[in-house]
């Protein structure tokens, strides 16, 4: 067992434990690294301002897709390889070329928004997505923007040519990223911190199993504890000061929760299934959930 979350950040080591790894991604980017590109509007994953690129080990590969680093806290993120607006571009290049197509179509005007919606156009060509005005719509339907316009940046999106565009994820060692990652994504993580009030501790801890019984010991343990896999209800509810768990346990290293399937009309739809990932499932499967998944997500 290891008493530290290891996370790459731009294709920089980092290693975090105690009380640092109970922060908000956009948090840590923010404040610890001076990320200021990481931008933090609603805190509730609602805007997108804060989009960043994740990259993940599944199946012996990192893959990358682009989440909300505002609910999206370090112990959900061991073993990851976060790109912000500030890595994506090589040595060679002054700005990306998705920011270059902001700038020419006038895409921005107070800034807020724009690094999210940059990050949110190079996950769709991380993740291979043809662009067309219904595809940008779609894979920006999460990034809202208040003043210019959404015309400009569809069309930012539109004049981008996907095949001379080199992939963010590209610009770094994703075999010396990976080797790490696989020699400790079998090690349980658990780190803690004693927090006080009024003069009084109280023991704040986190843990993330590497195998499943594991996760059921810790939880025959710890009666309480509040176990988190997407995030996405739990972390609004800690950014907002509504909920303050003090035992935690994150899902992410866990085989087999990734599971989406239908057998005999049943659908099994596992705890790290994304909602992007059902959407794409459903819409094959069950059109009419499809459409409602697009409108609640949105």
């Amino acid at each position: 067992m290891r008493d530290y979350l290891l996370i790459y950040v731009n294709g920089r080591r980092y290693k975090i434990s105690g009380k640092r790894g109970f922060q908000s991604l956009s948090d840590f980017l923010r404040n610890d690294l001076g990320k200021v590109g990481t931008k933090v509007v609603c805190a509730e994953g609602d805007c997108g301002s804060c989009t960043v690129l994740i990259g993940r080990v599944r199946n012996s590969q990192l893959l990358y897709e682009g989440i909300d680093s505002c609910i999206q806290y370090l112990y959900q993120l061991d073993c990851s390889h976060v790109i912000t607006v500030e890595g994506l571009k090589d040595e060679a290049q002054i700005i990306h070329p998705v920011q270059k197509a902001m700038v020419d179509a006038a895409g921005s005007q107070c800034g807020y928004c724009t690094p999210g919606f940059v990050m949110a156009l190079a996950a769709m060509i991380e993740t291979d997505e043809t662009l067309t005005r219904n595809s940008l719509q779609e894979g920006l339907t999460g990034n809202l923007c208040r003043c210019t316009g959404y015309e400009q940046i569809i069309d930012a999106g539109l004049s981008l040519n996907q095949e001379v565009i080199p992939k963010a994820s590209k610009c770094y060692d994703a075999k010396l990223i990976l080797a790490d990652f696989m020699e400790h994504v079998v090690q349980p993580v658990y780190c803690e911190y004693e927090k006080k009030w009024n003069g009084i501790g109280q023991q704040i801890q986190f843990f993330v199993p590497a195998y499943l019984e594991e996760a059921l010991e810790f939880k025959k343990k710890n009666k309480h504890v509040t176990i988190v896999a997407g995030g996405t209800d739990i972390s609004v509810q800690i950014n907002k000061e509504r909920l303050e768990p003090n035992c935690i346990m994150s899902l992410t290293h866990l085989n087999g929760l990734e599971i989406l399937e239908i057998e005999n009309k049943t659908v099994t739809v596992g705890a790290k299934v994304t909602w992007t990932e059902l959407g794409v499932f459903c819409q094959e499967h069950l059109p009419e959930l499809a459409e409602i998944i697009s409108i609640f997500a949105s």
